[in-house]
């Protein structure tokens, strides 16, 4: 399995690339379409692994609900929904 680090460093560098290729051939180009499924991939291995099957185990659970209020924020329509 790849490292936290390395793989970090992919996506900075693929970021950086996506960033680049955009400016030079524009966005919907084949190049940068492809560019950013690569890194579509990457982030998407990171997030297996930070939050996924290969996450280590999370010391104590507590609820959404325990973590935040709700309806703080929120527009008046989507409090009352």
């Amino acid at each position: 399995m790849i490292r936290v680090e390395v793989l970090l460093e992919r996506i900075e560098e693929s970021r950086q690339l996506l960033y680049q290729l955009g400016s030079e051939y524009g966005l919907q180009h084949p190049k940068v379409l492809r560019q950013s499924m690569d890194l579509d991939e990457l982030l998407n291995r990171y997030n297996n692994i930070k939050y996924g099957k290969y996450a280590k185990p999370a010391t104590q659970t507590i609820s959404f609900h325990e973590t935040c209020n709700v309806n703080q924020g929120m527009p008046e329509f989507i409090q009352d929904y």
